[in-house]
């Protein structure tokens, strides 16, 4: 039989390697640097949400919270029925939980205290997870886009198919 600690240990591992992994946060606007010869580059600051952040805190959020889940299926105790609330689930079983004991309500005191720390660590996973995904939108990738223009030039075109640009020049 599956006890809740062992669900919530596998949810532990999975965030600790998640973690480990998980790639930093990088920052659109115009930059316009001159070089030799006339030649101009003309470079941009493309930002996007960062995509492995927020995937990264998706797994970790999802993974234990897919956990908690099983865990609080497999449970007859009322306080783990708490673990169907993401992120906020695990410390309010950890609070509403009875004391340990022999009757059929009570956890057993011999995997109590592995029970408590695994709900804690779900609850501070499941946390780590929602930060990520708020990181990806508030710290978003930056790439620098440089497009060197020495010679060439554009111009609109308009014509009985249609309009665009036209690039002329040594590429």
């Amino acid at each position: 039989m599956i006890h809740a600690s062992h669900v919530i240990a596998g949810a532990a591992l999975a965030a600790v390697v998640v973690t480990l992994w998980t790639p930093s946060a990088q920052a659109d606007e115009r930059v316009r640097v001159s070089a030799a010869r006339s030649a101009e580059t003309l470079a941009y600051v493309k930002r996007t949400p960062n995509e492995n952040l927020i995937a990264g805190g998706a797994f970790l959020l999802g993974s234990s919270y897919a956990f908690s889940i099983v865990a609080a299926a497999k449970s007859d105790l009322p306080a783990d029925n708490r673990l169907y609330i993401p992120i906020a689930g695990p410390w309010m079983d950890l609070n509403e939980r009875p004391a340990c004991g022999n009757s059929e309500r009570r956890p057993d005191c011999k995997t109590e205290p592995l029970n408590k720390g695994l709900l804690v660590t779900s609850g501070i996973v499941q946390g780590i997870g929602a930060a990520e995904i708020l990181g990806g939108f508030l710290f978003p990738k930056t790439e620098v886009i440089a497009v060197r223009a020495g010679g060439v030039t554009f111009h609109p075109t308009a014509g009985r198919s249609g309009v665009g640009v036209t690039a002329t020049g040594a590429f």
